[in-house]
């Protein structure tokens, strides 16, 4: 389980980060307890709710729903050249995490999942009229954990990318998809877990698709991804 909470904190303050748990009463501490691992503070622009990715904590191999199960395939799709997409238990306390194994130096390596997008409905109801669509700006925080002891810091890829598609109009170019990339590395010299979040503004055209992946391109080795998070920022 991920836990987020927010926090407002003056610039010129000092502060401290703690987490206390109260068991039960008459509990056993050698049988009942707590895991806790990974805290972060960050900072960010507001508010975040509504995580957009479906399936980013990969604590299962099977997602369940009523009595239904989807594999992680249901949700994520491996990029051209790429392995099955697959999670691994990572240690005792890390959980299942999405495992992408590199296919050398030229070649792409990730796992991707479209996010969001728009039905043809939609599309043509905005070609037929674009003042319709009220495109108001809005922020959004991606968000996730990466570990990987093989990457090369010299050359590839060892990061989240999200690409947002926009459709435009104009009179000279008539009706063009436009994309904004935005790549969010990891470290490549570290080899422990890391966390890495980025606040991207999205806005003024109408957004047709928005997909998110973990990327290790051009590597060799493997790397793990967990708690990949797309939410809003703000309250809708």
């Amino acid at each position: 389980m991920l836990l987020r909470i927010p926090l407002s904190i003056p610039v010129s303050r000092r502060f401290e980060v703690y987490l206390e748990v109260t068991g039960k009463s008459g509990a056993d501490s050698l049988t009942n307890y707590v895991k806790v691992s990974h805290m972060t503070l960050s900072k960010s622009l507001g508010y975040s709710a509504n995580n957009k990715v479906n399936y980013g904590s990969f604590e299962t191999s099977v997602f369940y729903s009523g009595t239904n199960t989807y594999p992680i395939s249901a949700f994520w799709t491996s990029g051209a050249g790429t392995g099955g997409v697959t999670a691994e238990q990572i240690g005792d306390i890390s959980g299942s995490a999405l495992k992408v194994t590199g296919e050398g130096v030229e070649n792409v390596s990730y796992i991707s999942q479209t996010i969001y997008r728009a039905s043809q409905a939609e599309i043509n109801n905005y070609i037929a009229n674009t003042s319709s669509i009220y495109n108001m700006t809005k922020h959004y925080r991606v968000s996730a954990r990466g570990f990987s002891e093989s990457a090369m810091p010299s050359s590839g890829t060892f990061g989240l990318r999200v690409i947002v598609t926009f459709i435009n109009i104009n009179e000279t170019n008539g009706i063009t998809n436009d994309t904004i990339d935005v790549y969010i590395p990891f470290n490549k010299h570290i080899d422990t877990w890391q966390y890495v979040s980025e606040t991207i503004e999205i806005g003024g055209s109408f957004v047709s698709e928005i997909e998110i992946r973990c990327e290790f391109n051009n590597q060799v080795g493997t790397a793990y991804f967990d708690d990949v998070s797309f939410s809003y920022l703000g309250t809708d």
